[in-house]
Parts: structure tokens; C-alpha cells; sequence
């Protein structure tokens, strides 16, 4: 019979392993919603870059796989220094004069990995950054409440952050109760 107290054992492990794993590099823009345009406007949406965990450079190559027609990128690859959170990657939007009216997709791929020189193994992350890109020809005033709500890559943000307090409060709690014992 598997006692609870072996599950919990198992269960803190599982997660201490974890947390050792943890890709700490993240992409985020600051857009929220559709992107409305006009034919023959350009905008720039900027891909914020960050490594904020760990003392290793983290290269992000960077890939349109889908929009390419109106989308384009300043380079496919950026190198992101180690405890940063800056590093812009612009990606320039330019709707054509005989644009039609519509919704049009545009993936941006970021992938990571060790920086060059940085080892024989290496592990990397894919992130798919999805842009609606709506063509008007007619700019529509945004309702309150769109401007109001938070971005989903914030609101996820917010969830990582909380998971990693309840991992800290997990370990501090571990080493305490060793040291009493």
C-alpha cells in the first residue's frame, strides 16, 4: 500500500528536478489584440527578447513562417545577453496601396539555444508569436474595454512568477525542517 507520505516525497522531488530544467527565456510584445491597418501603412511591432535566468547567452534565431508577403525582419538572429530583458527584435509590417480588406496571419517562430561557443549539447525552446493583422480602410475607434484588459502573454507571466514563489516557498520549507531536525 503506497503511503501518502512516499507520494508527497515523490511529488517535492518531481518538482525540485524541475525547477533545476527551467528555460528562463521568454519572448513578449506588447500588442494587444488585432493589429488594424490601413493599405499603405507600415507599422513596427517590436518582440521583446529576455534571458533572465542562468548565466548563459541564449541565441534566439527567428523565422517568419507565415505573412512573409507583408512582414520582414531587421535579422534572423539575436544573441541575448545573460541576465537582460531588452534585446528588441523589430518586425516590420508594410501593407501594400492595393491591399483588400481582411484579417491576414502572421507567425513569427523563436528558437533558442546556447550561444555559439557555448558547448557540444545544447537545449533549446520553440515559440510561435501569432500577429492578426486586420486591413481597413477605416481606422475604427477601440472600445474601453480593450484597452483595459491585460495581454494574455502578461497574464501568463503572471502564472509563471506565481509558480516559481510556490517552488521557493516549497524549498525554503525543505531546508528549514532539515535544519531542525
Amino acid at each position: 500500500m503506497v503511503k501518502i507520505r512516499d507520494l508527497a516525497i515523490e511529488f517535492i522531488f518531481l518538482v525540485l528536478a524541475l525547477a533545476f530544467i527551467v528555460n528562463a527565456s521568454g519572448v513578449a510584445y506588447t500588442w494587444n489584440g488585432d493589429i488594424i491597418m490601413r493599405p499603405g501603412e507600415t507599422k513596427t511591432v517590436n518582440f521583446n527578447l529576455q534571458n533572465m535566468i542562468g548565466e548563459d547567452d541564449i541565441s534566439f534565431k527567428v523565422e517568419i513562417k507565415n505573412g512573409s508577403d507583408i512582414a520582414t525582419l531587421e535579422k534572423d538572429e539575436y544573441l541575448v545577453k545573460a541576465k537582460t530583458y531588452d534585446t528588441l527584435a523589430p518586425l516590420t509590417i508594410t501593407i501594400p496601396q492595393d491591399a483588400q480588406e481582411g484579417s491576414r496571419a502572421v507567425d513569427v517562430y523563436f528558437r533558442t539555444g546556447a550561444a555559439a561557443g557555448g558547448g557540444t549539447v545544447s537545449m533549446g525552446t520553440g515559440m510561435r508569436m501569432p500577429i492578426n493583422v486586420v486591413i481597413e480602410k477605416e481606422k475604427p475607434v477601440p472600445s474601453p474595454e480593450a484597452e483595459k484588459s491585460l495581454p494574455s502573454v502578461k497574464k501568463n507571466l503572471i502564472f509563471i512568477a506565481i509558480g516559481v514563489i510556490v517552488l521557493l516557498i516549497i524549498v525554503v520549507y525543505l531546508v528549514l525542517r532539515k535544519r531542525n531536525k
